[in-house]
Formats: C-alpha cells, structure tokens, sequence
C-alpha cells in the first residue's frame, strides 16, 4: 500500500529543486479514505510481473518529463486536460 504522503514525500525526495509546499486540508464528505487494489487477475491473465519498483518507476518517470522539458518538448507532446 503507497498512500499519497508516500508519493508526495518520494516526490520531493527525487526533485529537491521543486520544494513543494504541503497543505494538509480536513477531510471531505465525498472522500475515499482508502482505495484497494489487487492485480493478480490482470498479471495472470497478461503473463505480465513487476519488473521495477514504484520508486524505480516514479524515477524513471521524472526522468522522461525533465528530458521532454529540456528539449522544450513538453508543450507539443503533452496535452493539457483539465479533469
């Protein structure tokens, strides 16, 4: 289980340059406190494991954006979605 803390400290942990500031707000009514999820059907059904780690994979990630940002790529091949 990786919650969000998890992610936002791994985060900040490999981007120093970045420095996020953290608010931390109370609940909300239509929050999910905990979201469950098991691949095994999937990783059965696809023949397919974990090679990497989540931080190997979090990584490997900020890699590709901050090579896409250097060569000014990032606003061709990134499109904005506002959800």
């Amino acid at each position: 289980e990786i919650t969000i803390k998890d992610v936002i400290c791994l985060l900040a942990d490999k981007m120093p340059d970045c420095n996020p500031e953290i608010d931390h707000l109370p609940a909300r009514l239509a929050d999910v406190p905990r979201l469950w999820v098991n691949n095994a059907k999937l990783s059965s059904l696809m023949d397919i494991s974990s090679e990497i780690s989540f931080e190997q994979g979090v990584e490997k990630t900020i890699a590709f954006y901050r090579e896409m940002w250097m060569e000014n790529r990032i606003n061709q091949e990134v499109p904005v979605q506002n959800w």
